[in-house]
């Protein structure tokens, strides 16, 4: 067997021993019951009942016009679009102010930011992991169909191997490791989940499960069906920290971790990129 291809199954095995081994050890210590998620601190704001179904609607809005709405609509139509998590997560911030210790709460501003840091960095490195096992699975299973998958599937990264400048990886940076990471996970986790928490009365795991699930389908657009299960397992993985920790500090690190481990997978393996 060549060097390249041996090493490539020695990463697989890797990526699927370190996926088993996080499930695993979550089942036996009961990190999947209602009741481990309940540990988490609480959220709370005592905001009155429109306050979350804005918070829900808003997401819900913007995550159909990244469905529905397509690049041949009117720049003005985009931009309006694309200001909708803007002004979600100002709705965020403008109710957390005039709540009692409400950025505390809703973990914008941590508690204990070194404790924070290190589940982030360790999010994002599990969450790469977990990804990269499920997505090397949903590809053979693809492949045996009869539908390979682009190592590289999603559209950005795409677009940085075939027309690499400087100009453009400093931009995708930029982008994917600080603008991304910071918007989504103040609307997908501050806002969607904890909103989604107030629906479901304090359950932690539905709400959970749904803002995982709209997070890996706006994905559609720059990703194939195959990249959306990992994205989901991505969801799962932030939000799931985001509940324990209840800072967002932890999913906005991890995501960020994430993001760059991908770019850096695109330019030199990538054949090894997870989605």
């Amino acid at each position: 067997m060549p060097a390249d291809q041996l090493i490539l199954a020695i990463l697989n095995l890797g990526l699927i021993a370190l996926a088993l081994g996080v499930f695993l050890t979550m089942l036996f210590r009961g990190a999947f019951h209602e009741k481990s998620l309940r540990l988490g601190p609480t959220r709370d704001l005592h905001q009155p009942a429109w306050v979350y179904a804005v918070g829900i609607g808003g997401v819900g809005l913007y995550s159909a016009c990244k469905l529905f709405v397509r690049g041949e609509q009117p720049t003005s139509v985009l931009l309006v679009i694309e200001l909708i998590p803007y002004a979600m997560i100002g709705l965020l911030l403008g109710r957390a102010r005039v709540a009692e210790a409400g950025f505390r709460k809703l973990g914008i501003l941590p508690r204990w930011p070194i404790r924070d840091t290190g589940w982030g960095l360790a999010g994002g490195i599990v969450g790469l992991g977990l990804a990269g096992a499920v997505g090397l699975v949903v590809n053979l299973i693809s492949e045996a169909l009869g539908q390979p998958v682009d190592p590289v599937a999603h559209e950005a990264l795409k677009t940085l191997r075939e027309e690499f400048s400087m100009n453009l990886l400093i931009a995708l940076i930029i982008s994917a490791v600080f603008l991304a990471p910071l918007v989504e996970e103040f609307v997908f986790r501050g806002i969607f989940q904890t909103s989604l928490l107030r629906l479901f009365r304090g359950m932690r795991w539905p709400g959970l499960i749904v803002a995982s699930a709209v997070f890996s389908v706006i994905h559609i657009a720059v990703v194939p069906w195959q990249g959306l299960i990992p994205l989901f397992v991505l969801g799962l993985v932030w939000g799931y920290l985001y509940e324990r920790t209840g800072s967002l500090l932890v999913p906005i690190l991890s995501h960020a971790v994430f993001n760059a481990a991908n770019i850096v997978l695109a330019l030199h393996l990538p054949e090894q990129l997870p989605q």
